[in-house]
């Protein structure tokens, strides 16, 4: 029972990745080709930008406010009902976005963005799910984070190159645009019916009544008074900001300064999710001769340095290099991210700090979203260039803070990694 759980979960988490990313290719491509006629013609490319970021940042928004309620709600309701439920509303939302991309309504397509982003918060349940279940578990899965980590890019693989493809014809009419929501609509149906039908679930915990605060949207902000935690949230946030400005902006990059179709921006998204999975199996080799706070500080470091070389040397056969070293190194600081979280913050509070953590990386995506839309149409540098800014600022924040003013609480025994 306890393993047939576990694939579900698997199966849904790759499937919430496949849906993102069948979907996530159309955006740009329908706001910043005037061809299609999504936004009005007389639009200039940089208020086209900016209508992009404020496209993606409706999303994130929806996210951070719908993640503590709908986790509050499996905590009341089951974590299988509201599962199957949130699925089958996304399902619902990717839906209606067919529709509003059909009759090229912007308005409409940011409402549903934000409900698609609110509900989405499904996959933030399915993962605590899976944590749960392996936390009461007698028959515990080992590696489990690598397990996760390869699943959710194998979506991120398929989905991407799948959802660059669908679009890459030239001559696809404003209709047949509506198809990758179409496909992840029917990806996340399909999800719903797989718990609705297979999943057993973690047993339903007895509340008497449903007690809503706002302490889940602030608790980001204050998290910031715990001295032992500061400096960790200062450097994660950081570096995440610079690996969420580099995924999320670099195909508008591509398609500007070098001029890639939809189909070879695929191809880039598959370079970058496979160096991504490789930073699993480096995890041994660091962790032999370097601390995780060390760790982060060359992820830091590395990412910057990337950034830099990706957008001074313009020859296309290093370009795919630099690509692949920014997504590695950021994947390699994400990796340990929630390890220094939980290393800095006293036992009985973890669970509440990694919770922080994540509504931190919510709240980040939403604004950079918006403020790297603002970017792009000043200068198509300027986002990356705030990229690596911000990985700077973190590796100079970990070797200041981290290392030389290390904390009085000793770190935790460093990770062993095996296959």
């Amino acid at each position: 029972m306890e393993m047939k759980d576990r694939l579900i979960i698997f199966c849904i988490l790759m499937g919430s990745y496949l849906g993102f990313y069948f979907a996530f290719p159309l955006f740009p491509t329908i706001f910043l080709n005037s061809n299609y006629h999504f936004l009005p013609e007389h639009y200039s490319m940089g208020t086209r930008s900016i209508l992009l970021g404020l496209t993606y940042t409706t999303y994130y928004v929806g996210a951070f406010i719908g993640t503590p309620l709908i986790g509050k709600f499996s905590d009341a309701f089951g974590k299988k009902r509201i599962l199957s439920i949130t699925f089958l509303l996304v399902c619902l939302m990717y839906l209606l976005s067919a529709f509003a991309i059909q009759f090229s309504s912007l308005t409409l397509l940011l409402i549903i963005r934000f409900f698609t982003g609110f509900f989405d918060s499904c996959y933030s349940l399915a993962y605590s799910t899976l944590m749960s279940m392996e936390k009461n578990s007698k028959t515990k899965l080992p590696n489990l984070e690598f397990w996760t980590t390869l699943v959710i890019n194998s979506g991120w693989i398929i989905g991407s190159f799948i959802g660059w493809n669908l679009i890459s014809h030239p001559s696809l009419s404003i209709a047949s645009l509506s198809i990758p929501f179409l496909a992840a609509s029917t990806i996340y149906l399909a999800c719903f019916l797989l718990i609705s039908i297979y999943f057993t679930g973690p047993p339903r915990k007895l509340m008497t009544k449903l007690v809503f605060d706002i302490a889940p949207f602030f608790s980001a902000l204050t998290s910031f008074k715990h001295a032992s935690l500061r400096p960790v949230l200062i450097s994660n946030s950081s570096l995440y900001a610079a690996t969420f400005i580099f995924t999320s902006y670099i195909p508008l990059y591509l398609m500007k300064q070098y001029n890639f179709e939809p189909a070879t921006l695929g191809t880039v998204e598959i370079y970058l999710s496979c160096s991504y999975c490789f930073a699993p199996f480096t995890y041994w080799f660091y962790l032999k001769y370097c601390s995780r706070k060390e760790v982060m500080g060359i992820s830091a470091l590395g990412t910057a340095i990337s950034l830099l070389l990706l957008m001074t040397i313009s020859f296309k056969g290093s370009l795919w290099v630099f690509l692949c070293m920014t997504s590695y190194f950021g994947a390699l600081g994400f990796s340990f991210s929630a390890f220094l979280v939980s290393d800095s913050s006293p036992i009985d509070q973890q669970g509440e700090a990694l919770g922080v953590s994540q509504a931190l990386f919510i709240l980040i995506e939403a604004a950079v979203s918006f403020l790297c839309g603002l970017f792009a149409a000043v200068w198509i540098y300027l986002p990356l260039i705030v990229a690596v800014g911000c990985s700077l600022f973190s590796a100079v924040w970990v070797f200041n803070r981290l290392l030389v003013r290390p904390f009085t609480r000793p770190f935790a025994r460093p990770l062993t990694f095996h296959l």
